[in-house]
């Protein structure tokens, strides 16, 4: 294995003329990343620089985990990564871990296009002009989604433990009073992290994450959000005393990471919390009590609760 490794590792150096759109526009500046994603979530390694013109890359094969010691827990890809100014990504197919070395080059041709140089000129790299990409998004009427939050990303891989972006962030938005928001972006996939709610066997879960293509105007249509019912919860112990002080908490369905839940009202001293609740999603009610104790809602208790906005429970 030693030896294998020491037969594996190589220094990639690589130079390119980069430009955007045509030679004319040469890119003044930018920096050259390998990305690794995997199971256990991304690592940025920069790689190389471009300076008036020029990609200057050099890639140490030996520091590259997983190429001479594969485990397929590790699930290590990687991709090549151009970042320009004002958060320009072009991004490569994922490179082949078994002719990595070799395969380097044919996946940075996949950034934009390649063509040989003049005479003791490097390759010329030609990538695709940015562009105003608009995306619209719709609740299920057709009506406008207003002001939903989303972070954009470039889209690389969301196959991580949590299901969260790996690729490289553009920001985060907020769409406007037509559903709508824009952003300056060459044409790659993009990744919108954004929440709404999808029917999973009639009963609504919350969900996250988009992936769209490189299109360049996108509309989307889902339930973004869903209406919320104020309804009242009293708490009383055995004897039918109202119980103040406790905080009333929440869960909601959802196929994301980690459980949608949080303290939503406390009791007062009639044993009274008014609590905002969005019926269509939640999964689970239940009041904190001393020594980590809950007490959970039956299903008979919640419907009680969303058909006449009130309910009883003893603690």
């Amino acid at each position: 294995m030693f030896c294998l490794a020491l037969a594996l590792a190589a220094v990639l150096d690589l130079q390119y003329d980069v430009y955007v759109g045509d030679e004319t526009q040469p890119v003044n500046t930018g920096v050259v990343w390998l990305l690794r994603y995997s199971w256990y979530g991304p690592v940025w390694v920069q790689v190389g620089a471009i300076a008036e013109g020029r990609a200057s890359i050099a890639i140490d094969t030996g520091a590259v985990p997983g190429l001479t010691d594969r485990d397929a827990r590790r699930d290590d890809h990687y991709v090549v990564a151009f970042e320009l100014p004002d958060a320009q990504w072009y991004v490569s197919r994922p490179v082949d871990n078994k002719r990595f070395v070799s395969d380097v080059p044919a996946a940075i041709a996949t950034v934009g296009t390649v063509v040989e140089g003049a005479r003791g000129a490097p390759p010329a790299l030609g990538l695709a002009r940015s562009d105003a990409r608009t995306i619209t998004l719709l609740n299920v009427d057709g009506t406008p989604a207003k002001n939903v939050t989303l972070e954009v990303s470039v889209h690389v891989s969301n196959q991580d433990h949590c299901g969260a972006e790996q690729g490289p962030e553009l920001g985060k938005f907020e769409t406007d009073q037509a559903g709508v928001i824009t952003l300056h972006a060459p044409p790659e996939p993009l990744f919108l992290g954004a929440e709404y709610f999808n029917d999973v066997g009639g009963r609504l879960h919350q969900e996250s994450g988009i992936i769209v293509g490189s299109s360049r105007d996108i509309a989307i249509k889902r339930t973004w959000n869903l209406p919320a019912e104020v309804v009242a919860l009293t708490v009383l112990d055995n004897l039918g005393r109202p119980e103040a002080g406790h905080v009333v908490e929440s869960k909601i369905r959802a196929d994301t990471c980690g459980a949608h839940f949080g303290p939503v009202g406390t009791t007062d001293a009639h044993g009274v919390a008014k609590v905002s609740l969005k019926r269509l999603a939640v999964d689970q009610v239940w009041v904190d009590l001393p020594g980590a104790r809950r007490r959970t809602l039956t299903p008979a208790e919640m419907q009680m609760l969303f058909s006449r906005g009130s309910a009883t429970i003893h603690v």
